[in-house]
């Protein structure tokens, strides 16, 4: 039996009209079997994430404040009253609202849990909850053995299911969630353990590009990437999937496909442990702190420390990282670019320059990326 399992990012089910969406992708193909949804994410730039607002009703609990819920619940009601009208969305925020004051991981998981409830209500498919199937031990890491043995044992006799990402169980029965963005990490732990033919992550874009589409016109698309790479990429800033979504895959030969829901006919990305050689791409991170005589202290060396929080003396940068330059390609931003610092990896360099020159220095270097590219071979 082919089995490929599809984890859906907020984007994917923020309203009624992409609960319909998804519904349509999933049935389009009958291996799609085990959906994996996250909580409701935006609808338009000046909206909230269902997960922050989470966050926010567990903090405004301690004041007897639960406005903030009741947002989250016509959120809710909206697709349920569309789509669903029989699911007990009454019942659910009633429960939700009693255990307001329990922990944080437990509030700021019901995003997932109710995402995944609804649509399985809507679909008629069954639901099976993420604490039954993800378990964490004592030192907050995923029991793999427990996770693959409940998810084989619960998952596979159903042939198809809808299960809340983002968040586990510890083995006495506490909620424990992943850092945020971690439905991408319950997907590929699912793959993994059910043996999948294929991951399949839905976002809203149609897979790796050369650079962000939103700093850069026309970026090209990289139809594949190998796994390693991929993953350095993420940790590098690339925001496609969460840095550890791909570190269960390793040696299990599951391709991930990375792909747009707004345009699932768009071929999107295969991530595969299969592909060999260095891809182009250029991505970053903003927001980080460098001590402002880092550079001058390493010496040229590559032990330049950046760190997410200020600190005393410490200067905001940002990091852009380009993959698959060639030596003369190096060269040419060596001359052209003027950085705080700029650090040569094994397959990549990484410059560091003051954040407000992060855009300007992601379209300089893409530019050199691309339009360079015949140079050196």
């Amino acid at each position: 039996m082919s089995i490929t399992v599809c984890k859906f990012g907020g984007s994917s089910v923020s309203d009624a009209g992409m609960f319909v969406r998804v519904n349509r992708i999933i049935r389009s193909d009958p291996n799609r079997r085990y959906i994996v949804l996250s909580a409701p994410g935006k609808r338009c730039p000046s909206d909230d994430k269902i997960t922050d607002l989470l966050i926010r009703a567990h903090a405004a609990d301690c004041d007897g404040d639960h406005s903030i819920l009741a947002r989250i619940f016509e959120r809710y009601a909206s697709i349920r009253d569309a789509l669903a009208p029989d699911f007990d969305l009454e019942g659910e925020f009633a429960q939700l609202r009693a255990n307001l004051g329990r922990s944080l991981d437990y509030v700021a998981s019901r995003g997932e849990y109710l995402c995944a409830k609804l649509f399985a209500a809507y679909t008629h498919l069954p639901f099976v909850d993420a604490a039954q199937l993800l378990f964490f031990d004592g030192d907050g890491r995923i029991d793999v053995a427990t996770t693959a043995r409940a998810a084989r044992d619960k998952l596979l006799p159903l042939g198809r299911a809808v299960v809340p990402g983002f968040y586990g169980a510890t083995r006495d029965g506490r909620i424990r969630t992943f850092s945020r963005g971690g439905s991408d990490v319950s997907g590929a732990l699912l793959a993994a353990a059910l043996g999948a033919t294929l991951y399949e992550n839905w976002t809203d874009v149609d897979g790796l590009y050369t650079a962000d589409p939103k700093l850069v016109a026309h970026p090209a698309r990289n139809f594949t990437v190998s796994l390693s790479q991929m993953e350095r990429i993420c940790a590098a800033g690339a925001r496609l999937l969460h840095p550890d979504a791909l570190s269960p895959l390793h040696g299990t030969h599951i391709d991930t496909l990375l792909k747009n829901t707004f345009a699932p006919g768009a071929p999107g990305t295969c991530v595969s442990e299969n592909c060999t050689g260095i891809v182009r791409c250029v991505t970053g991170r903003r927001g980080l702190y460098m001590l402002g005589d880092a550079a001058a202290a390493s010496g040229g060396k590559n032990d330049v420390l950046l760190h997410a929080l200020p600190l005393q003396g410490s200067v905001r940068v940002a990091t852009v990282n380009a993959f698959g330059l060639t030596d003369p390609q190096i060269r040419l931003v060596e001359a052209t670019i003027h950085p705080i610092h700029m650090i040569h990896m094994q397959d990549h360099i990484q410059i560091i320059v003051p954040e407000r020159e992060y855009e300007d220095t992601v379209r300089a270097v893409h530019r050199i990326l691309l339009e360079a590219g015949s140079e050196g071979g």
